[in-house]
């Protein structure tokens, strides 16, 4: 058995525990859910950003982490805590919205959570850390709030078949248009 402190801005802890640590929710935490987006729904197939999965943050309305499209095992995370009032998220060491006041961006531990890919994989660029990215900033970062999946967070995924049956009702309608217009 030992014992473990815990720190918050508003409450220190004192956690006994058998033999391995627990993960301890900050005091005054609220869950927020997290919501994955696969690029493919919003970008076309040839760009680079639909190979990405967009996790969005229900708190921050913002992505806190984006992650390779084949690594399916990232949206298994559909929630986290965060602590406002003590400025603490559990995940706040992984977020790349880096005006989000939780923020405590550490480049390893993200890379950490891809440790079954590697560093090289993750294709990251040099200055990764450094910078607000695009997809928070602006008009892009305002629009992630309408992909949110309240409460329990989830995964929405791009489905092909629907993609192609919504093509053809797009290609069916003008068709059809252009008859009407025509007559």
């Amino acid at each position: 058995m030992y014992k473990k402190i815990i720190s918050y801005p508003s409450a220190t802890k004192e956690v006994y525990a058998e033999d391995t640590p627990k993960n301890i929710v900050a005091p005054n935490a609220i869950s927020c859910s997290i919501t994955w987006v696969d690029g493919r729904i919003l970008f076309k197939e040839s760009a680079k950003q639909s190979n990405l999965w967009y996790g969005i943050c229900s708190f921050s309305q913002k992505i806190w982490c984006v992650a390779p499209l084949d690594y399916e095992k990232i949206t298994m995370i559909t929630t986290i805590y965060a602590s406002p009032h003590d400025k603490h998220c559990d995940k706040g060491k992984v977020c790349i919205n880096f005006k989000c006041d939780m923020n405590r961006f550490s480049i390893d531990s993200f890379i950490e959570q891809f440790k079954d890919m590697g560093k090289e994989t993750l294709g990251l660029p040099l200055d990764f850390g450094s910078k607000v990215l695009w997809f928070n900033e602006g008009v892009v970062g305002k629009k992630w709030k309408n992909f949110i999946i309240p409460v329990d967070g989830g995964a929405l995924k791009f489905s092909e078949d629907k993609y192609k049956e919504q093509l053809f009702q797009n290609v069916l309608g003008q068709a059809i248009d252009k008859v009407v217009t025509e007559s």
